[in-house]
């Protein structure tokens, strides 16, 4: 499964760490100590052959993340940027968002609370079903966001609201007048995530729209899960609806990739 069959015109979250050779995994690792920073995330198939596509991030002094470009190559190895988002932060708890995803243009204007996270946010562009979208954020006093809620001209079209246990997102109850209703409720391994990337945000067609924009945390959306996801299941789609990840680990205790349903995403970090 290609990225773009994965997320449509959407860029993929995934987790961030180093490359290592295939096969070389360990059961239990324990995790080199700091933060790991995704450089790019190389696409393959379930048997290791390459699609010829990647996603390429960029950082500022800061460690913030600046852009994201889905890449795809050719047989001759020309690139071709068919989606990309730059970011732009200001002096006022404000950041800007510009997206482009095949010719269609999003502008997310958003504000941040003194976390840094994103509390509010508004959309412009040519993609008529965005335009005039607003996202609202909320969050607890531990950094955690706890209530969601997408609004069109002052209704609120969409809701959901976080359940956190031991540093980790474990339910999710989702409300809104179509059809997502229902609840999504989280699994994660033992190891811990010390990463700046969640793959959470990648595994359900019911997350907020901006994730589906960014496809990451970097604290932009609050703290990121304490552990690496292992399941959900989601109801809002049908009762036995389940994804599941597979995460693969070096000797050095770091992740080498993840694979989701038919795709393999394998990590390479800065230095």
């Amino acid at each position: 499964m290609k990225l773009r069959t994965v997320l449509g015109i959407v860029l993929i979250a995934v987790m961030s760490v180093a490359c290592v050779k295939k096969g070389n995994n360990t059961q239990k690792p324990q995790p080199a100590e700091g933060k790991h920073y995704v450089k790019s995330i190389e696409l393959y198939d379930e048997n290791f052959e390459p699609y010829n596509e990647s996603i390429e991030f960029r950082l500022d002094s800061q460690k913030r993340i600046i852009s994201i470009e889905g890449i795809e190559r050719t047989e001759g190895g020309t690139e071709f940027v068919y989606s990309s988002a730059d970011f732009t932060y200001g002096n006022n708890n404000d950041l800007t968002i510009e997206c482009d995803f095949d010719g269609e243009q999003i502008t997310i204007n958003c504000e941040l609370n003194d976390r840094g996270a994103i509390a509010h946010a508004v959309y412009e562009g040519n993609a008529a079903e965005m335009a005039g979208v607003e996202e609202n954020f909320t969050y607890n006093n531990d950094g955690e966001l706890v209530i969601y809620d997408m609004v069109y001209m002052n209704y609120v079209l969409y809701s959901m609201e976080y359940e956190w246990k031991d540093g980790n997102i474990a339910r999710i109850e989702v409300t809104s007048g179509g059809e997502y209703e229902g609840e999504i409720v989280c699994n994660y391994t033992d190891e811990p995530n010390p990463y700046n990337i969640d793959m959470f945000y990648a595994c359900s067609w019911t997350m907020p729209f901006l994730c589906e924009i960014i496809l990451f945390n970097d604290g932009l959306l609050g703290n990121t899960n304490r552990s690496l996801l292992a399941n959900t299941t989601d109801t809002t789609i049908s009762d036995d609806c389940k994804t599941v990840l597979t995460h693969k680990f070096n000797s050095n205790g770091l992740l080498d990739y993840t694979k989701y349903e038919d795709t393999i995403f394998k990590f390479i970090c800065f230095e």
